[in-house]
């Protein structure tokens, strides 16, 4: 700044106080709109991760115990809720994933990438989609046993 600022630059132009309203929620505040709906779910999605991770602690103390502790881990996956749990986190970590990786990875790119210019932003989500595919392919085929 060259100049400082005139001291009464804020200054309301008369005389009577300005009257601002006290912060508050819309009444409707998480259903208002469907951003507040997507953001709240989009962090939501962090207990789900806490959850999973402690499902993969828990299976990796059961194999460290022995082979009667990972049959009754196991056993204990069969369980309604576990699968009920699994098939939300699928779903959830589905919709995370597309949400990240192919609405707002393709927001938040700088408009230079290194000494290139950004592609256009239609490019990113066919390239990522092949990737994703590629990828998912490439895992498929190793867990088949069809390569390796």
């Amino acid at each position: 700044m060259r100049n400082p600022a005139h001291p009464h630059t804020l200054r309301p132009s008369s005389g009577t106080r300005t009257r601002t309203a006290p912060p508050a929620f819309p009444g409707d505040w998480p259903t208002a709109n469907p951003r507040y709906r997507a953001y709240l779910l989009y962090g939501f999605a962090g207990l789900f991760f806490i959850l999973a991770a402690g499902v993969m602690v828990r299976a990796l103390w059961a194999l460290g115990s022995g082979p009667g502790a990972w049959e009754t881990f196991l056993e204990t996956l069969g369980h309604p809720l576990y699968i009920a749990f699994h098939v939300g986190s699928f779903a959830l970590i589905v919709w995370f994933g597309w949400r990240t990786f192919f609405q707002m990875f393709v927001k938040t790119q700088p408009p230079m990438i290194g000494p290139f210019p950004r592609p256009p932003v239609a490019v990113f989500p066919p390239v990522l989609a092949a990737a994703w595919l590629g990828a998912s392919a490439l895992l498929i085929a190793v867990l088949s046993g069809a390569i390796l």
